[in-house]
This record gives C-alpha cells, sequence and structure tokens, in this order.
C-alpha cells in the first residue's frame, strides 16, 4: 500500500509538473498559463560611472508575479551601497533594491549583501524585464549575481 501511494504522489507531482511548466528566459509569441514559471540569472561587475543590466527576462504576454534577489560582493578597500531598478521594455520603472556592503577590512577579506526583488507586472504584449545596478558611491569592482524569477498568475488586483 505505501507503493501504490508514493506512486500516486509520483504521477499527481508530474502532472502538475506539465500543467505548470519551468522555462529557461526565452522569447515566446504566446500569451502565458497561469502557472508557468520563468527564470534567468546574470552576473556584472559593477562600477560607479554607469548602470549596467545584471539579468534580464524575455517573457510573453501574461500577468507575472516577478522576485529575484541579487548578491554583492565587495573585495575593494571601502564601503559602498549597491542600486537597483526593474523596468519594462517601455523603460516603466516595477520595483528596486540598495544593498549597502561594508569595507572588507572591517570584517574580513570580502563582504556580502542581498538585495531582494519582489513586484508584479501585466505585459499585455510580452516583452523583457530587466534589473541595472550601479555602484552609488564610485567604488569599482563590486560583483553584482542576480536571479530572476516570473510566476504566471490569473489576474493582479489591488487591494486598498
Amino acid at each position: 500500500m505505501t507503493f501504490n501511494r508514493k506512486l500516486a504522489t509520483m504521477t499527481l507531482a508530474a502532472a502538475f509538473l506539465t500543467a505548470g511548466s519551468v522555462s529557461a528566459a526565452s522569447a515566446a509569441t504566446t500569451a502565458a498559463v497561469p502557472g508557468d514559471v520563468y527564470t534567468a540569472s546574470g552576473y556584472a561587475s559593477l562600477d560607479g560611472t554607469n548602470y549596467k543590466v545584471v539579468a534580464s527576462l524575455t517573457l510573453p504576454a501574461g500577468k507575472y508575479l516577478i522576485n529575484g534577489v541579487g548578491n554583492s560582493l565587495n573585495q575593494q578597500a571601502a564601503s559602498a551601497v549597491v542600486s537597483c531598478n526593474m523596468y519594462d521594455d517601455h523603460n516603466m520603472y516595477l520595483t528596486s533594491g540598495t544593498a549597502t556592503l561594508p569595507a572588507p577590512s572591517l570584517i574580513g577579506t570580502s563582504s556580502y549583501a542581498s538585495t531582494p526583488f519582489l513586484t508584479t507586472a501585466n505585459l499585455a504584449a510580452g516583452g523583457r524585464v530587466r534589473v541595472e545596478c550601479i555602484v552609488g558611491n564610485a567604488v569599482s569592482g563590486i560583483q553584482e549575481n542576480l536571479r530572476l524569477t516570473a510566476l504566471t498568475v490569473g489576474d493582479i488586483n489591488s487591494v486598498q
């Protein structure tokens, strides 16, 4: 009996994974199905001169709950502040995050900080969502790794 329950559980899990699929970030021409998940990651070495795109997702038309996390690494002599902004293809601001990294000499040879992101987006025609980051106090050589995940949802409701 235990074996049959495990088999039934695995069959149910396989059915769920088939209904809601996980995809690497790729351009799609059809509307997304609620439950589909899209994911991408990126890396950049940041400085204080220009924003750099660290990660982006190309998504089909649909409504999304988008989350992500950036991990910043400071191995420079000074403290640093990393600022990141998320935009859609029309340069519409979606959300932002900031991380403060102490000077590594204060705590060891390097310091780390995380930057979380959480937002919704209604992409009527599909398109790309990107995260751009910069170091605010002109410290060069800050490393940023970022992962984005977009979950398609049935609807986005504003509650007041």
